[in-house]
């Protein structure tokens, strides 16, 4: 079955992995743009798009 993810939190993860575990084809994982953070307002990742880039 492909799938199309909606997700951005860390909480999100676990359901993403359970649908890789159970062998489904997630054709896209859409989540929040990346946002620059901290003092020196570096671009971070989602927690999401972190995951799916392994």
């Amino acid at each position: 079955m492909k799938i199309i993810f909606f997700g951005t939190p860390a909480f999100a993860i676990p359901s993403l992995q359970i649908i890789l575990d159970h062998r489904h084809e997630v054709a896209a994982a859409v989540t929040a743009p990346d946002k620059p953070r901290g003092r020196g307002k570096q671009v971070s990742f989602t927690p999401i798009k972190a995951f799916a880039l392994e």
